[in-house]
């Protein structure tokens, strides 16, 4: 009998904690103490987050809270602060000191009655920054005419922006192409001042992470500087002859070529003591009378520049 006394008086205090009665002059029936709500309302689930994000809840109960709170990754729960001009409970979350990859948040709402409902979401942990190679133009190598920018990017939660800047402090959007799988842009090299420009690369994932590719870049427009110096136009040849030519570029030379009569090109040599270029040119197999001799000379961005002469072949 005295342990049924004992359950009943047990059973009487948790009615008094979840019951609440009505003040006199109103309906004096008794209501039952709803558990609270809580909600998150971002991070969504599975929604990519990288650095410092902020947790936000929505939570409330018809008696009061006495405690919103918050653990990640099983771990304790603590406390987070009511923003007033939102009337949301925020907590701000250092995501580089978790790890990466898929992180477990249960939130955790408690009313004055000790009431508690717990809700739980998971986001995808990115502080990896984007993969970023300049494909062309390669480092070292001059650049001429309409210029063709690629890049290689690659990122695990995607790249909503690739962006390019050559020196002006303004950044242009690159555009994929589905073909190669590669980010390109083309720029006009005659448009550009100066001949060496600072190429900035920066690609943005969705979560916020940069990363950038520099490259210093020459940009070379301007054509060779190419004379014949011997034989001199309209001149008699026989036996062998001596073909000489001035070559120069504000960059570099790549090559200093001849041809007769539009055939195939054939190497000069430098002459380091007299600084020309030189080729010794058999005429006894050759034809006689009027020949075309040009020159050719090439720089390391591609341009060229031709001369040519006249000579009459007489054996």
């Amino acid at each position: 009998m005295r342990v049924f006394v004992v359950m009943l008086a047990l059973l009487a205090l948790v009615l008094s904690a979840c019951v609440k009665v009505q003040p006199p002059g109103t309906d004096q029936g008794l209501s039952i103490d709803q558990a609270p709500s809580i909600e998150v309302i971002g991070p969504t689930q599975g929604t990519a987050v990288g650095g410092a994000f902020t947790l936000q809840i929505k939570a409330g109960d018809d008696q009061g809270l006495s405690a919103v709170e918050y653990a990640v990754g099983g771990g304790t729960f603590a406390p987070m602060n009511l923003d007033s001009a939102s009337g949301l409970f925020e907590v701000s979350i250092d995501s580089k000191a978790l790890g990466e990859d898929s992180l477990s948040i249960t939130v955790r709402a408690t009313d004055k009655t000790g009431q508690a409902v717990e809700v739980s979401t998971s986001v995808m942990v990115d502080n990896r920054a984007p993969s970023l190679q300049i494909i062309s133009p390669a480092e070292g190598t001059p650049a001429r005419g309409l210029l063709t920018l690629q890049v290689q990017a690659t990122d695990d939660m995607g790249l909503p922006a690739l962006e390019y800047e050559l020196g002006d402090g303004t950044f242009s959007p690159l555009k994929l192409n589905t073909e190669t799988g590669r980010y390109e842009a083309f720029i006009d090299s005659k448009a550009l001042k100066g001949d060496r420009h600072s190429l900035t690369i920066r690609a943005r994932d969705s979560v916020g992470n940069t990363a950038q590719a520099l490259l210093v870049m020459t940009v070379d427009n301007e054509a060779p500087r190419v004379r014949i110096v011997s034989p001199r136009d309209e001149a008699l040849a026989s036996g062998t002859l001596t073909l000489q030519a001035r070559a120069e570029d504000d960059v570099e030379l790549m090559a200093v070529e001849y041809t007769l009569d539009g055939e195939v090109f054939r190497p000069l040599n430098l002459n380091g003591a007299e600084g020309v270029y030189e080729a010794a040119i058999d005429t006894k197999d050759m034809k006689g009378g009027e020949h075309s001799l040009t020159i050719r000379a090439k720089d390391s961005a591609g341009n060229t520049a031709r001369a040519a002469v006249a000579i009459t072949v007489d054996n």
